[in-house]
């Protein structure tokens, strides 16, 4: 994985500005209608972040797992956790661990090993600890033990090749703006759809490929922009060096791996050159706002240019 944790602090001051409330709020509705609020699934967030969608998810009912290897982020994760109904907050199991440890290779400890690995640390409310074998947090649900967390209903998730969950582990998958930060994403992806049960959601949004020339050309960086048109990587607005995706190349990629891609949309068609600390306007310019990019991010061809696809990931 390449280096997001140089733009971590930038990340977040960017947080309440109307670029990421578009992001975050168009997503949320496109998730909406491919996870509806029952059944109550097994979510899990790679790279949940201050966890914006996953609290969502916890609140229309669903068993949620975030895991990210920022101890800031997952800090504000726990914050606005903390002000949740406690309903909410039993719904919620953070893990700290590195993302890479999702395909760690074959030989090393799985969920569910020996006593004292401290690969990952296991988060529950507003309590960390580095949980040894059937370690149980506050509150006396099980989240946890060596390693890794255990998925709604406790049941142990160790087997597989090695790496944080075993097989099938959940229901919904989500990896939201992580794998532009991966030179090599097929090891990712072989692990997003390794956990995801039969019947399973991969929710992924990443850097639009065929569309990488469009912000440097709408803001005149003419030198980005020729160099976008035969490189994938980029310099994104936080100063990380990152990589766009192909939509051809990775509903392909998902194909090989048994998932199939129906549903795509375009995220921030109309938005994403504004400037970075852009505020949200009142409510009512906001709502138009959303529901003009809503639009565009269902609608050919403005959906094919938008600076972020979503693409639903099904496995039969």
């Amino acid at each position: 994985m390449t280096g997001f944790a140089a733009g971590e602090p930038e990340w977040r001051a960017r947080l309440g500005s109307l670029r990421q409330a578009v992001r975050q709020e168009l997503v949320a509705r496109q998730l909406a209608e491919q996870v509806p609020d029952a059944p109550p699934r097994r979510v899990l967030d790679v790279g949940c972040g201050q966890g914006t969608q996953a609290l969502r998810l916890a609140r229309r009912g669903h068993r949620v797992t975030g895991l990210d290897g920022s101890d800031r982020l997952l800090a504000d994760f726990e914050a606005a956790l903390s002000v949740e109904p406690a309903a909410v907050r039993d719904r919620v199991t953070l893990v700290r661990a590195d993302i890479a440890q999702l395909h760690a290779p074959a030989g090393d400890p799985p969920l569910g090993g020996p006593a004292g690995d401290e690969r990952a640390d296991v988060v529950a409310g507003d309590e960390r600890a580095g949980v040894a074998a059937g370690g149980v947090p506050a509150g006396g649900r099980r989240a946890g033990v060596a390693g890794g967390a255990v998925p709604a209903g406790d049941e142990p998730a160790g087997g597989g090749r090695g790496g944080l969950f075993g097989p099938a582990s959940f229901d919904v998958v989500l990896c939201h703006g992580v794998l532009m930060y991966f030179d090599d994403p097929a090891p990712l992806l072989a692990d997003l759809a390794r956990v995801l049960a039969p019947g399973g959601v991969l929710s992924l949004l990443v850097r639009n490929g065929d569309a990488l020339a469009m912000r440097p050309g709408l803001t005149g960086d003419w030198t980005a922009a020729h160099r976008a048109f035969t490189q994938a990587g980029y310099l994104n607005r936080i100063g990380v060096r990152a990589r766009a995706d192909r939509r051809a190349d990775l509903t392909a990629a998902l194909a090989g791996l048994g998932l199939s891609v129906p549903t795509w949309y375009g995220v921030r068609v109309f938005t994403d050159t504004l400037a970075a600390d852009s505020p949200v306007p009142d409510d009512e310019t906001f709502a138009a706002i959303l529901d003009a990019e809503d639009r565009a991010g269902r609608t050919d061809p403005y959906r094919a240019v938008a600076p972020l696809l979503h693409l639903i990931a099904l496995r039969g």
